[in-house]
């Protein structure tokens, strides 16, 4: 399909049997089209009703599924669209009006407002300010000890704030926002610990607990997230004492993967990996359901960012953008 353009469809009450009429391209916010309306049933033909449907495009930066919802016309049609996806790069998609609740103003997923920290007496994080969208996938570059890490440890609630506010789905932290916050969430460092004796016992380490033992992935599904990651199947028996710097990242990366994560909180996770396992890597974080916040020095992990900070003693001095993300 074509990007950012949907396919319209009437079904009869009848037979239930969609039937294609056009193809409307992606348009404006806020500006209505007409969509195809009565189908003959004996002739199986459509033709346009002339009525105004209350659809229209919306911004959406992390290019999310949609299905138009189904709206009865003249009580006796449905016109449906098929579930579609904008391709990178096309901004809009069309979603009903009204029905998606804050999808014209969305909501970010994360947002800091001039948010300070500090450590033992000194200043780590000072009047930091920026929003994140679901699908954003943003860097924090800059020099060792520019506050960084501590950004995305913030977020996780393991540091008090000394000024400015935290939010997280349009919610200030609090325990039970911090709580969400890391259900959803995966924080990989630059050397994860495994916690395991083997890297098939380090992969279902997560579902040993309560809030995932019913969740336990199969087999075929460990392979299949080593294998998005070029891992070997051979390494689910090794030890884990005995892996790679940068086997160890993507071992973690993969148990994110199996638990479903859809934040990431990655710091310097390319850091010990060749040019075809940090392909891989870009290739998985790719995927427009995948909110990524991470901090790097490599080029090539910053480029791939839609969303560049710069970080300089605790203040956000520059944010830029990249087109590949």
């Amino acid at each position: 399909m074509a990007p950012g353009v949907a396919v319209i469809k009437s079904v009869p009450a009848a037979n239930r049997q969609p039937v294609e009429h056009e193809r409307l391209p992606v348009l404006h916010p806020h500006i209505r089209t007409t969509l195809p309306g009565r189908q003959c049933r004996r002739t199986g033909e459509g033709r346009h009703c002339g009525k105004t449907a209350p659809f229209v495009a919306v911004p959406d930066t992390h290019f999310r599924l949609f299905a138009l919802a189904r709206r009865r016309l003249r009580g006796r049609h449905l016109v449906a669209g098929r579930a579609f996806r904008a391709a990178p790069g096309s901004p809009l998609l069309l979603a009903r009006a009204g029905r998606l609740d804050g999808m014209t103003n969305p909501e970010p997923l994360i947002q800091f407002d001039r948010v300070g920290v500090s450590i033992h007496g000194k200043a780590i994080l000072t009047g930091i300010s920026f929003a994140l969208n679901a699908g954003d996938k943003a860097v924090f570059r800059g020099k060792s000890g520019a506050g960084k890490s501590t950004v995305l440890k913030t977020l996780l609630g393991l540091y008090p704030l000394d000024g400015g506010t935290v939010c997280f789905q349009g919610k200030p932290l609090d325990k039970l926002v911090i709580a969400e916050i890391r259900r959803c969430a995966a924080y990989i460092g630059q050397e994860p610990v495994l916690g395991a004796e083997t890297v098939r016992e380090a992969l279902l380490l997560p579902f040993q607990f309560k809030a995932h033992s019913g969740s336990k992935p199969s087999e075929f599904k460990l392979i299949e997230a080593l294998r998005l990651l070029h891992l070997p199947e051979a390494i689910l028996n090794q030890d884990c004492s005995r892996v790679s710097g940068g086997e160890k990242q993507r071992i973690a990366l993969a148990r994110g993967l199996l638990l479903g994560k859809s934040l990431y909180l990655l710091d310097e996770v390319t850091s010990a990996l060749d040019a075809e396992s940090k392909q891989a890597v870009f290739d998985v974080f790719a995927d427009p359901r995948l909110t990524v916040l991470s901090v790097a020095h490599d080029p090539d992990w910053i480029h791939r960012c839609g969303r560049v900070f710069d970080l300089a003693a605790g203040h956000l001095t520059e944010e830029g953008q990249h087109g590949d993300a």
